[in-house]
């Protein structure tokens, strides 16, 4: 699977190897080449390194391989932080035929954004994206997550439950995104609900709450630190993607909107003032800040 940061990153291979280390997985080396690095054209002169971006490569290729040790990893490298140019950097990926790619930030809505949808479905590619921070983002949601091809993810607080069967439980991030596309249609798949014909963020959810962060290893935080967001939900749920490793040419929503029973539904929580509705707090079945809930297996990928 694929992972599409800005800028360059020249510690990322040793900082994935200590991550790997840490937790017990194979190294990627000559006998499991499992990690590469290039940029959006597909070769290896590197972009310009950027130490406030480093953080999001390591990240996005750590909590990949947490949901999938065995997967291979590509790192595509974007030249700067536009839209355009992770456009470039995920046609890339795809054309290197991964199974998923997660970029790792993402752009507000605006107007003519519809120029560049085509970019990101890749069927049978998974294209995965952060869902971003706050409920309805000032009208407008985030790209890529709010096309209609691509598998927008939000952010649970994720702690021990002795009380349940899964030994685990989950609520709704306070600050994960959810709300409408201010210019997307919603997809046939995706229930109607508060936002009509337009299309509802999120689709699934993972940990992403800096209440219960993950951690990771980055030469940005000075080794091993925590991290938060809703791009560190994405990540592993690209990482699940690439557990499932399937080929099918349904699109991967549909797959995920037809699977609930892999799925465990969030009920609890909230991130923003929306009268209770499912468009801003935690319900059974859909809702926008969890969408259809948390991996329970990989069924739903």
């Amino acid at each position: 699977m694929a992972v599409v940061t800005p800028y360059d990153n020249p510690a990322a291979g040793h900082e994935l190897a200590e991550y790997r280390k840490a937790n017990g997985m194979p190294p990627c080396d000559a006998d499991f080449p499992c990690f590469k690095k290039i940029n959006q054209r597909g070769g290896d002169t590197p972009p310009a390194p950027s130490p406030a971006w480093a953080v999001h490569s390591s990240v996005g290729l750590q909590l990949a391989a947490a949901a999938c040790p065995n997967c291979k990893l590509l790192l595509v490298q974007a030249d700067d932080p536009s839209l355009a140019s992770m456009a470039a950097a995920v046609d890339q990926a795809a054309a290197q035929g991964v199974t998923a790619v997660v970029p790792m930030w993402g752009v507000a809505e605006y107007d003519g954004q519809n120029a560049l949808a085509a970019r990101f479905d890749h069927a049978p590619t998974t294209v995965v994206a952060p869902s971003g921070q706050g409920f309805n983002n000032g009208g407008r949601q985030i790209l890529p997550a709010a096309y209609p091809s691509v598998i927008a993810v939000g952010g649970t607080q994720l702690y021990r439950d002795p009380a349940t069967t899964r030994g685990w439980n989950e609520s709704v991030w306070r600050d994960t995104a959810s709300g409408c596309s201010m210019y997307v249609t919603r997809p046939a798949w995706q229930p109607a609900g508060a936002c009509g014909s337009r299309r509802t963020v999120a689709d699934v959810a993972a940990v992403g709450s800096a209440d219960t962060p993950v951690q990771v290893y980055s030469t940005g935080l000075g080794g091993w630190g925590t991290a938060a967001g809703t791009p560190v939900a994405a990540a592993f749920i690209a990482g699940v993607h690439g557990l499932a490793g399937t080929g099918s040419p349904t699109p991967a929503g549909r797959r995920l909107y037809a699977s609930a029973q892999y799925l465990n539904d969030i009920t609890a929580g909230s991130n923003g003032a929306c009268g209770g509705g499912k468009i801003c707090t935690a319900a059974r079945g859909y809702d926008g800040p969890s969408g259809m809930g948390t991996p329970n297996g990989t069924g739903a990928f």
